[in-house]
């Protein structure tokens, strides 16, 4: 039988002491930190498990900043457009309030200082910043307001840019809408073609109801109804193939009946006189700003002859028309808003979602069972205490105790 030197027992007993406080110290750092693994080495697999969720957590946490600053940004572009809409409402009541020959001109001038403030209204919310001093209608060059009044009307100093900004892996959305698309490019007249008449006018001759009664005819090209007298009239189109100025049809002048040429109908109503011209051309790009300054110039006009009324009357009719092309286009960016806030709150449910399954995942590898880790922490206990004891007896073993 081999003998077992002393010094050896001692080693051993020491070593397994070592052992034991080593493994208490790892569940009381355990215990510390709420962590399973406090190094690589404990567990080297769920340890990159843990920092590749770690990982796409931030990742995650990036997208949902974005996609709340694009929430942000949004509902205050909605609500400034929402804005527009009240100012376009409250500027076409005004159009048909002074509208009437039972107002006089002064009378027109206090409707037009109320159509001045209105419009001014109009301008600053085109210039509606994020809170940030960021500006929602100024494209990319969004750290200026992008609209301002100048002496020809009011000029766009922003791009025509969409920002886009990321709120998920390969998938970006506008956080705002060019002030161009929102304001400027607006097709006038009844969005086909524009109904006018000259500002040369001499008779009282103005504009009634015009129509696309026939789209298939309808070929594009400007027209004039020109009065030879102030019973007849020759329909000449100025435009397209052939002479400058053709004659495609003339006719007899009725009030308030239609006058059908190229799958256009128009009327005239009033007494134009001899030489007066109403012209039929597309419908071309305007700004909402133009409208309302359109509205204020044909209000503003005296009204002291017959002729005069009748460019004020054919003046409000233009304008009617163009605003309600603005409100039709305004309504049609609010909705395209909508849909993204509607697309944002759809996006940033499913990441909460995702963040509440990665959390739940990142916690099953990395975060303590403390039930587990204090029983853990007792045995280790139990076990060190038994070794010390153990160690105790044993120091106390040697062949000369029993010698002497």
């Amino acid at each position: 039988m081999p003998r077992i030197a002393t010094d050896a027992i001692y080693r051993q007993a020491v070593a397994g002491i070592l052992d034991r406080q080593s493994s208490l110290l790892k569940v009381q750092q355990q215990l510390t930190t709420g962590l399973k693994h406090t190094t690589a080495a404990d567990s080297p697999a769920e340890f990159t498990q843990g920092l590749a969720l770690d990982q796409r957590l931030a990742e995650l946490s990036r997208y949902k900043d974005n996609a709340s600053a694009a929430r942000h940004r949004l509902n205050v572009e909605e609500s400034a457009l929402g804005s527009v809409t009240g100012v376009i409402q409250r500027v076409r009541e005004l159009a048909v309030q002074g509208n009437t020959d039972a107002l006089t001109d002064v009378d027109r001038r206090q409707i037009v200082a109320e159509l001045r403030q209105q419009f001014d209204q109009l301008v600053n919310l085109a210039n509606q910043d994020d809170g940030e001093g960021n500006f929602i209608f100024a494209g990319g060059n969004n750290g200026a307001a992008p609209f301002a009044k100048t002496a020809t009307g009011v000029g766009y100093s922003g791009d025509q840019s969409y920002r886009y900004i990321a709120i998920g892996p390969e998938r970006e959305i506008a956080d705002g809408t060019p002030g161009s698309e929102a304001f400027q490019r607006i097709a006038n007249g009844n969005g086909t073609f524009r109904y006018t008449a000259d500002p040369a006018n001499t008779g009282s001759g103005t504009l009634g109801a015009a129509r696309l009664a026939d789209p298939s005819a309808y070929d594009g090209e400007t027209y004039t109804l020109t009065f030879t007298s102030a019973t007849t009239f020759d329909v000449v189109r100025t435009t397209g193939p052939g002479s400058p100025a053709t004659v495609v049809s003339g006719g007899t002048y009725t009030e308030g009946e239609a006058i059908g040429f190229s799958g256009v109908e128009i009327a005239v109503g009033g007494t134009p006189a001899t030489g007066d011209v109403f012209t039929v051309e597309p419908s071309a790009a305007q700004d909402l700003f133009s409208t309302v300054q359109n509205l204020i110039d044909a209000l503003s006009t005296s009204t002291g002859t017959s002729a005069s009324a009748a460019q004020m009357h054919n003046g409000v009719y233009n304008a009617l028309e163009d605003l309600d092309r603005g409100l039709d286009h305004i309504q049609t960016v609010r909705a395209t808003v909508g849909g993204r806030l509607n697309a944002l709150e759809d996006t940033i449910g499913a990441q909460e979602a995702l963040d509440v399954q990665l959390q739940e995942t990142l916690s099953g590898v990395r975060d303590l069972d403390y039930a587990e880790a204090v029983s853990r922490l007792q045995l280790a206990l139990t076990t060190l205490e038994a070794s010390q004891q153990s160690f105790l007896k044993i120091q106390g073993l040697s062949l000369f105790n029993f010698l002497r």
